[in-house]
């Protein structure tokens, strides 16, 4: 198993359970090729995303963002002219997880 294989099986193992306890709804699994996983749940705001993006390269390292979509969704928002990356939109990743 490669070290990014086994961060994914640890992280299947310890935090989708407990996102899923808090109300997020995502993949069962943060396992396979895909680089980027999404959690949402419901909110008073609108929906509360929790992303999390592996390292390109294969390392065993992941950062992870945080933001709230408003209720019409980001969608709406490009719809009329925004930019979903602007100021205000724009989520904080930062690498939480790096092994040697």
């Amino acid at each position: 198993m490669t070290p990014r294989a086994k961060l994914g099986a640890a992280m299947t193992k310890r935090l989708v359970p407990e996102l899923q306890s808090r109300g997020f709804n995502g993949p069962a699994a943060i396992a396979g090729s895909a680089l980027l996983f999404e959690y949402k749940r419901p909110a008073e705001e609108g929906r509360q995303v929790l992303r999390i993006q592996l390292e390109k390269r294969g390392l065993p390292r992941f950062a992870v963002g945080f933001y709230v979509e408003p209720p019409e969704g980001m969608e709406r928002i490009v719809a009329i002219g925004g930019n979903p990356n602007c100021k205000g939109f724009r989520d904080k990743s930062i690498i939480v997880g790096q092994h040697p």
